[in-house]
């Protein structure tokens, strides 16, 4: 629907006149977001995102709202990797969409219709105003088609995804916006012209490579967090499938309650984690043993320093529920464990590994919210993830072929 809507919008404003203006410039911005989207795509999607967003800006001005959108559609679905198709149709309709927003925006403000050079040459202390407005109008466009996605797919509310995109991305935006008004200057006011591209590119670039070096610093938590993981496994055969469980249904109740992305991050990677002090033999009996396997696992990690906010999340996680010193981040831990453990002991009572229905995992989730010990919020969080994709999740979660790996707490 968005890319019927987008062609609409395009063919729209070619027969009103705007269509696509200094086609050699177009190409040559395209050539440079496109080299830009295929060195990202190795590393993350969106650490090209401001660079992209930063030409799509200067061709909103040079080349008009089609060529903006004609930029961002075509270097976003001929980079170079191994995304898939969809992936790529929808990275191409969402940034062209961003193009054509602002395009639209800067002609209506300036009415600069085919004669943009010469508009641009006799309005360059003004032309500020304009292109901020139109930055902040493809931010907000940018935000709500992310989060539109984002709900529609995980369920997560959109006034989570869009506090997290304002957090970590609304600030690149603009300053990429700032730079499109210096290219801009450059390129028509002091008359570099194309040989802008050269004099903005490196410093662009080696910002680009700093934030992917952030993205890369992420993945090895991911790898630490993974090999941490196999050692537990080793040890206790069935804690893989059982962490990955609760971090399924972690992950769900947190986007419900509104935590923010790093919080989630934390307690997927702390789900997968929280038996691991069951790896130290000297074990105390049953009723405790959370409790003391908590404190283990974190011991374990002690020194680890980009694992710190994982260990805290892992020191706190304990039942019951309610215990003092729970969090929001580690009260949704405790209730995914708790809910986990129970479906997990369900499942083998009635003697089958596979085959569950949503009515079962209903059941479990209803049992566990009215456990006495869970605060209102994950009780809220509890209810509203059974009426979304949550009993999807785990059943697609436990057709795996690994075995069940059982909780040895008391599920209640």
């Amino acid at each position: 629907m968005l890319g019927v809507a987008l062609i609409g919008a395009i063919i729209a404003c070619t027969l009103m006149g705007d269509g696509v203006q200094d086609s050699v410039t177009l190409v040559l911005l395209v050539c440079v977001a496109w080299v830009a989207e295929s060195f990202s795509a190795f590393a993350q999607r969106f650490a090209s995102m401001s660079l992209t967003s930063t030409l799509m800006g200067v061709a909103a001005v040079l080349c008009g709202p089609v060529g903006a959108a004609a930029l961002g559609i075509i270097a976003a679905s001929l980079f170079l990797s191994t995304w898939s198709s969809r992936v790529r149709a929808f990275n191409a309709v969402m940034t062209g969409w961003v193009g054509m927003a602002g395009g639209v925006v800067f002609s209506v403000m300036t009415d600069a219709g085919t004669g943009r050079r010469p508009w641009i040459s006799g309005h360059i202390s003004t032309l500020w105003f304009p292109m901020f407005v139109a930055t902040l109008v493809m931010l907000l466009v940018n935000a709500l088609l992310l989060s539109a996605v984002i709900h529609i797919t995980v369920g997560v509310p959109y006034n989570v995804s869009l506090r997290d995109f304002g957090r970590s991305s609304s600030l690149l935006f603009l300053i990429g916006g700032l730079i499109s008004y210096l290219i801009v200057v450059l390129w028509v006011g002091a008359r570099i012209g194309p040989f802008t591209v050269l004099v903005m590119a490196p410093p662009l670039l080696l910002a680009q490579w700093a934030y992917s070096s952030l993205a890369a610093e992420a993945s090895n938590v991911d790898h630490a967090v993974e090999a941490l993981v196999s050692a537990l496994e080793l040890h206790r055969p069935g804690s893989r499938r059982h962490g990955e469980l609760v971090m399924v249904v972690a992950e769900e109740i947190g986007n419900v309650r509104g935590l923010s992305d790093a919080d989630v991050q934390d307690v997927r990677h702390a789900a997968r984690l929280h038996h691991l002090g069951t790896i130290d033999p000297d074990r105390p009996d049953i009723i405790t043993v959370d409790r003391e396997s908590a404190r283990r696992g974190a011991g374990l990690l002690d020194g680890v320093d980009f694992l710190s906010n994982v260990r805290k999340v892992i020191a706190t996680q304990s039942d019951p529920l309610g215990a003092p010193g729970n969090t929001s981040v580690t009260g949704v831990l405790a209730t995914a464990d708790a809910l986990a453990s129970m479906l997990e002991h369900r499942l083998m009572e009635l003697g089958r590994d596979a085959g569950v229905d949503s009515t079962l995992i209903c059941e479990c989730i209803e049992a566990v919210a009215r456990r006495d010990e869970l605060d209102p919020a994950a009780r809220h969080g509890m209810s509203a993830a059974a009426g979304g994709t949550l009993p999807e999740q785990i059943i697609q979660k436990l057709a795996s072929p690994s075995p069940l790996g059982v909780h040895e707490g008391a599920v209640g």
